[in-house]
């Protein structure tokens, strides 16, 4: 060995970066790794404190600081900047992004200062602009709203940049729809009486007046409206309006209901509207001579759309029942809110349709309400403790799941194994075995080896163990074999939550018992609700309950006289849905006969609905427009699905 030194290779990126980390800084300020960018121009910075590339720096971090929200810091480098290069060519956009921060600070006095400065002195015409924007911004935290849209309308008028004249156009809207008053914005139509924001005005205003039912001051705004805008684009909705005023002299209210009345959902259409016709017809002479129902084919021809455009327009129509599908609830949520004209869906049970906005209201038994109430019920009413859940591999079933175990949880009981199986199986044993199901062979030979081994039983509270053989008798014939053996399987679980259809639900049930998971209490939702699962396993079902919306054979007085009159008018037993669409128009009608003569009447007290006393349970709507029934649990007795006590 020698002592000469030995070369080390060096990458030269490296040597590059450590020479020139103005020129790192530089790359990475333009691929938008700030820190990285800002790192190097410090590095710069600590050697080089002045000179070009050093004032480009103080403006680089400004904006890196000001680009990650942090003003403060950001208005400290700028200083530094115009402190340190009193004539820096970088003045004017110091300026502008030093407002900008002020304005963000709420410092507003001084973002004003800089930005009526830069409105006017600006070299870059997009910053007077967007200077102008700022100041409209500014009047409009001092609630001049007036002086607010004058600047905001020059810019939409007269910028150039189509991005710029969008903000201000989407400023004005705003300022219409959310901030003035009518009264506001009537004095503002004498500033503004044609062009725009004219007709924006003009269209806020008709939707005021329709939301409240002011039938007098629609039809003077709508007519104006069609006089200074013939051509609009939105005229339909003036012109549906008024001739709706001309064909309603009685003013009745109208309650709309969107319906599948042809084609392939037809019977569907007509189980909802029987339930519809029944509600209304019950009603006192003295509210059905001041309510009309308004019936659309939403399968005949028109979209849900232009349905609910065409309703919309209607000031007389004060709430919407359907549409019956969840996606043509999606289809029309937006125009809900747009005319706010609210809509309860009897049926449409996807999940987080009333999460679309405030105007979607439904009616429908939901997965995450039946999956609560079977699970309040089997632990308060039942006593139960522990859980089993087994439930088909879909949206359905991970729903219900879901639901059962957050409510079981939250009542300060346990699931102690959840299984999922596809639905097109038919044999559950991979299933079963894994909650702890043994079949009578396999459950003899392990309670052999228990007994020749003296083996302690598994503790239930050690993890995974669900089930343990549990010795009745037994002979001893010899020092290592016993016959006559009699050993039940003890469960670690009282009760197995099965939320599937009848179909699967009478293929498990049996195999269940097949594997001697058969003295647990059995749970289920509404898809058992067939006859053909008492034909299928009813034997196996003596200790079960499950949950439903509607129970035709209730004995509840609600129940037996909806049906009876239902039967009577149509000549047929109510569906599901009937009941269903029966309840929501009732609980719309109630609202109109305590007073709702307006869908902003209507919007407001639906959501004030609790414990309605209807046919598919005590119903009660939450602050997302969501349902929430007091559900029929089931039972069988003697062959027969009957009300659990």
């Amino acid at each position: 060995m020698t002592g000469d030194s030995v070369a080390v290779p060096t990458d030269s990126s490296t040597i590059r970066d450590e020479v020139d980390p103005f020129g790192k800084a530089e790359v990475d300020f333009h691929s938008g790794k700030w820190i990285e960018a800002k790192i190097n121009y410090q590095k710069f910075l600590e050697l080089n404190t002045f000179g070009s590339q050093a004032e480009l720096a103080y403006f680089r971090l400004g904006q890196i600081e000001q680009q990650q929200n942090s003003c403060a810091a950001a208005i400290l480098f700028y200083n530094n900047l115009l402190s340190k290069y009193p004539g820096t060519s970088y003045a004017q956009e110091v300026s502008f992004n030093l407002a900008q921060c002020y304005f963000e600070l709420e410092n507003y006095q001084k973002a004003e200062e800089l930005f009526r400065l830069m409105a006017f002195k600006h070299p870059d015409s997009q910053k007077r602009w967007q200077s102008l924007v700022y100041l409209a911004r500014l009047d409009e935290k001092r609630v001049d709203y007036e002086n607010a849209i004058e600047k905001l309308k020059r810019v939409y008028l007269q910028s150039e940049d189509a991005s710029i004249r969008s903000e201000a156009k989407e400023l004005i809207d705003g300022l219409i729809d959310e901030q003035l008053s009518d009264s506001a914005l009537v004095s503002l139509l004498q500033t503004y009486s044609s062009g725009y924001p004219a007709d924006h005005i003009y269209l806020k205003l008709m939707d005021g007046y329709r939301t409240h039912r002011d039938e007098a001051n629609f039809k003077r705004m709508a007519e104006r409206f069609l006089l200074q805008f013939p051509d609009h684009p939105r005229r339909a909705e003036a012109d549906v309006g008024l001739s709706s005023l001309r064909e309603n002299p009685e003013r009745k209210i109208k309650i709309a209901a969107i319906l599948p009345l042809s084609g392939n959902l037809a019977l569907t259409g007509q189980q909802t509207l029987h339930g519809i016709q029944l509600a209304f017809n019950q009603q006192d002479r003295a509210l059905r001579d001041r309510v009309q129902l308004v019936i659309e084919d939403s399968t005949g021809g028109k979209s849900p759309e232009d349905i609910y455009r065409q309703l919309g327009s209607d000031p007389n129509v004060v709430a919407v029942i359907g549409p019956v599908l969840s996606p043509n609830v999606n289809r029309v949520a937006d125009l809900a809110k747009q005319f706010r004209l609210p809509l309860l869906s009897p049926t449409a049970s996807a999940d987080g349709l009333p999460e679309l906005n405030s105007y979607v209201f439904r009616n429908a038994l939901t997965r995450e309400n039946q999956g609560r109430f079977i699970a309040e019920y089997a632990v308060n009413k039942l006593g139960l403790k522990r859980f089993v859940v087994m439930h088909p591999d879909e949206g359905y079933g991970f729903q219900l799941n879901n639901s059962f175990v957050e409510e079981v949880e939250s009542l300060g009981a346990e699931v102690v194994k959840v299984v999922s199986y596809n639905r097109s199986q038919t044999d559950f044993k991979e299933q079963i075995l894994q909650m702890g199901g043994v079949s009578d062979d396999q459950l003899s030979k392990l309670v052999s080896n228990q007994m020749l081994e003296d083996r302690a039983l598994p503790d239930f509270s050690q993890p995974g163990v669900l089930s343990r053989p549990l010795p009745q008798m037994g002979i001893w014939t010899t020092e290592d074999e016993v016959e006559n053996i009699k050993v039940d399987l003890e469960l670690g679980f009282d009760a197995v939550f099965l939320p599937g259809f009848y179909d699967k639900v009478g293929l498990i049930v049996p195999q269940l018992v097949f594997y001697n998971i058969d003295e647990v209490v059995l749970l289920g939702a509404a898809g058992w609700n067939s006859p053909k699962l008492i034909q299928d396993a009813g034997k196996y079902l003596k200790n079960s309950y499950f949950v439903d919306g509607y129970f035709a054979e209730s004995k509840q007085v609600r129940v037996t006289e909806f049906r009876g009159k239902f039967k009577a008018a149509f000549n047929e037993d109510p569906s599901m849905i009937s009941a269903q669409s029966y309840d929501a128009a009732k609980i719309l009608l109630h609202l109109i006969g305590e007073g709702a003569v307006s869908r902003n009447d209507a919007h407001n007290r639906l959501f004030g609905v609790r414990d309605f006393p209807g046919v598919t349970g005590l119903t009660s709507l939450t602050a997302q427009g969501e349902s929430q029934k007091r559900l029929f649990t089931l039972t069988i007795e003697r062959g027969e699905f009957v009300e659990a006590p």
